[in-house]
């Protein structure tokens, strides 16, 4: 800070001025998204600052950013081969991976759309969902799914199957709610990202059942699993890797 005699105020008072100034700020922006809503400027609705604006999408964004790593990221390919390695240390090494991993989790969790989206909200919901689906039907997600098994079989984990489970759960509510909302219907992206992980994590629970740690589920083997190359991948990195909880 400059000296107390050159600018006449002490520290304390500084501190103060700048308190009152952030608080000034955060109440004025506070009222302008209240007020935004009901007030006109020549005949026109005030339009609320994106930055201001509630993030109704945030789960598929997060999502998207963990696409992202572990479909492009060269720091998820290291950290994969680190894991694969018999001398990892898993403490410092996964900490990424347990960062973007629930952000893919709290998107698969999602049973509905949040309400009160509007037409630019439902425009990007088809560009997220659409990206998600890729994610899975392409084989991109068996990074993510390779160390998920790894660091859950390796430490007998369940909470693995436990999300699967989780996840199918939330996918198969999404159908049947879908199935009775017209505004779901008219997402079809939102439809297609449904269905998809729908098949995806109940083959994805089978596989865990048969070769890793779980709570004593007995999973069927799902129609067509033979038959769908993602789940004989699935199936594959679940065998490659039972080892690791094996020895339990």
């Amino acid at each position: 800070y400059p000296s107390e005699e050159k600018t006449g105020y002490s520290q304390r008072e500084q501190h103060t001025d700048r308190g009152l100034e952030i608080s000034y700020v955060h109440h004025t922006a506070m009222q302008f998204v209240r007020q935004s809503a009901t007030r006109e400027k020549n005949g026109t609705a005030i339009v609320v600052p994106l930055v201001l604006k509630p993030q109704p999408l945030r789960a598929l964004y997060r999502a998207l950013t963990a696409v992202w790593y572990f479909g492009n990221s060269d720091k998820s390919a290291y950290l994969l081969a680190d894991l694969r390695s018999d001398e990892y240390d898993s403490t410092s090494s996964a900490g990424v991976y347990f960062e973007m991993t629930y952000g893919l989790w709290n998107a698969f969790f999602l049973t509905t759309l949040p309400h009160c989206l509007d037409e630019d909200d439902l425009s990007q919901v088809s560009v997220l969902c659409n990206t998600l689906t890729d994610f899975i039907l392409s084989g991109r997600c068996l990074r993510w799914v390779e160390m998920a098994i790894i660091i859950n079989y390796e430490g007998g984990f369940t909470n693995l199957l436990d999300n699967v489970l989780k996840a199918l759960l939330a996918s198969e509510e999404s159908t049947v709610i879908i199935d009775n909302d017209s505004k779901g219907k008219l997402l079809p992206a939102f439809q297609s990202y449904s269905t998809v992980r729908t098949q995806f994590f109940t083959d994805y629970a089978y596989v865990i059942s048969c070769a890793g740690p779980t709570s004593g589920e007995n999973i069927s083997v799902p129609e067509g699993f033979a038959d769908r190359p993602l789940a004989v991948n699935l199936m594959l990195l679940g065998r490659t890797w039972a080892h690791l909880y094996d020895s339990y």
